[in-house]
């Protein structure tokens, strides 16, 4: 029996309001207010030392010369990069590509709600919103907030394809097959975070460990996904190699990037055997009860 045009234009009109329902305007809400309290004033303050050093780097090879000095972050630079192709180089625009991320990442607690469930991914939402530490490293011109949530994004999909693999899923595996792409290709993007990208690797790692002494994932076709993996590898393989290599080089304009990423990388683990003069291990919780009230009640 052919199905009527018609009847599959008004299933799809009807299924709109359903999909605009109170939990997607909630979203769109908090997604809203973290882009105002990010974008407010962003470039009434000129750029610091830091800040300036970045943009710069990024400014010189705009206007054709050498790069100088390496980035910190190389995906900070391919962002940023774009920015000023389309907009006029101002201190507003370095700062706009982590403002635009570090509002995105109000939506990520979306992907996990089946897991935290729908209350309190939303109150996860709101509070990546209004989190004074993210807010802070939203409104600065560096890569930690692009960082975040390339690496968000990647996970929201893989557990996207891990609930398409769950036995409860209506359509088995139906979709699995791009998100896991994209996941890869969010991975590469992370990757070209530089530091931050192995921060947040080192407290995925903590995280797993807690999540293994969980109920978390037994609702999963564990095998089903590890088979997904295999017979599409070199798919995620070329899309995670994209991810990374695109933004690390601005697309083969700055192949100095790479060596900026490797560099970004060593000066990371070279963190852990250099400890600055007079810093206290206390620093780490005072910070947490001074800046973060929120995350420690929430968390």
């Amino acid at each position: 029996m052919v199905m009527n045009t018609s009847d599959t234009a008004a299933r799809r009109a009807a299924s709109w309001p359903a999909a605009l329902s109170l939990e997607s305007a909630a979203y769109l809400a908090l997604f809203g207010l973290a882009l105002a309290l990010r974008l407010a004033g962003l470039g009434a303050h000129p750029l610091n030392d830091p800040e300036a050093r970045e943009a710069l780097t990024v400014l010189r090879l705009l206007n054709g010369g050498a790069a100088g000095s390496l980035p910190h972050s190389p995906l900070y630079f391919f962002f940023t990069y774009l920015a000023f192709l389309m907009l006029p180089p101002s201190d507003l625009v370095a700062r706009l590509a982590p403002a635009l991320a570090g509002a995105g990442l109000v939506l990520l607690p979306w992907f996990f709600r089946r897991d935290l469930g729908r209350a309190a991914a939303l109150i996860t939402s709101g509070l990546l919103a209004v989190s004074a530490g993210l807010l802070a490293a939203s409104r600065s011109a560096e890569g930690t907030t692009l960082t975040l949530f390339a690496l968000g994004l990647a996970l929201g999909w893989l557990r996207e394809t891990a609930a398409l693999h769950s036995p409860e899923a209506p359509e088995t595996g139906n979709g699995a097959g791009w998100r896991l792409i994209g996941a890869a290709a969010a991975l590469g993007l992370a990757a070209a975070g530089g530091g931050p990208f192995l921060t947040a690797l080192l407290l995925l790692g903590l995280l797993a460990v807690v999540a293994a002494r969980t109920q978390l994932g037994q609702d999963v076709d564990w095998r089903a996904g590890l088979a997904a993996l295999g017979a599409q590898r070199l798919a995620l393989a070329v899309a995670f190699g994209l991810g990374l290599l695109v933004p690390a080089t601005v697309a083969l304009i700055y192949r100095a990037g790479l060596g900026a990423l490797a560099n970004s990388w060593l000066i990371w683990l070279t963190g852990f055997a250099v400890t600055a003069p007079g810093r206290s291990l206390l620093v780490i919780p005072v910070f947490l009860i001074a800046y973060e009230p929120l995350l420690l009640v929430f968390g």
